[in-house]
């Protein structure tokens, strides 16, 4: 089990990545758990980002059937 301060640890890599090579570095050296952990939090964000986009498409259509109909 981890520790709060590990989590806290990685939830503040988790969340501070970018792009940058050096700042994904901290996922070559987690554990067998940690790293099934951030797998599901990388689960999350994916299925987040699934969301967001069909959602802006599904408001998008809406908007052009709308302007069509007028």
């Amino acid at each position: 089990m981890l520790s709060d301060d590990r989590l806290d640890e990685l939830s503040e890599c988790f969340w501070s990545e970018t792009n940058e090579d050096w700042t994904q570095e901290w996922r070559d050296y987690l554990t067998a758990e940690e790293s099934a952990l951030v797998d599901e939090w990388d689960a999350g964000v994916a299925e987040g980002m699934y969301k967001i986009a069909k959602r802006i498409l599904e408001l998008d259509k809406k908007r052009r059937d709308k302007e069509n109909r007028d």
